[in-house]
């Protein structure tokens, strides 16, 4: 999975170009980029990155994103994080069919109609809406039987929020 180490800043002024992605990769053509750490750079917009049709693996967290469409042209994507943007809707998402890890704590994912654009993800095994110390969180979070909507909604989840679908939360209603 992604490792939080210190991310070089790059000059990026809100938005990434192919040639950015060239640079930053040391990669002729964006179609052999395979793996992109693009964490802390004050993104907004991720237009670009889909001329990155093979990545595998994409780490996008701590920036100020609001919209995922650009990624439904990388559809091998397995793993992402999202982590800490201004995310309020996945459209993009449910053509990502590889995914089996996604990180969207720190967001403004509101309602489970919202998560249930995840349900076509057969290969989702782990999502995390909120950090495994209960911060963090989507405001979804914090509605009413949260973890068991989820799981009925993502039938693939094996780990919500790091903790596996048959731990019983004590704070949740039954």
């Amino acid at each position: 999975v992604t490792k939080y180490s210190k991310q070089p800043k790059y000059k990026l002024k809100g938005k990434i170009t192919v040639n950015d992605l060239k640079a930053i990769t040391c990669k002729f053509s964006p179609e052999i980029i395979f793996s992109l750490n693009l964490g802390n750079q004050k993104l907004e917009e991720i237009g670009e990155i889909e001329t990155c049709i093979n990545l595998v693996n994409l780490d996008l967290r701590d920036n100020q994103i609001f919209s995922l469409t650009p990624l439904k042209n990388c559809p091998k994507i397995q793993i992402l994080n999202l982590s800490n943007n201004l995310i309020s809707g996945l459209d993009g998402l449910s053509e990502l069919k590889e995914l089996y890890f996604l990180r969207l704590e720190g967001n403004n994912i509101k309602t489970q109609i919202m998560l249930n654009q995840l349900n076509s993800l057969s290969r989702l095994r782990t999502l995390y809406l909120q950090t495994p110390d209960y911060t963090n969180a989507n405001p979804i979070c914090k509605v009413q039987n949260y973890r068991a909507n989820t799981f009925e909604s993502c039938k693939s989840l094996q780990r919500l929020d790091g903790t596996p679908q048959s731990f019983i939360d004590p704070y949740e209603e039954i």
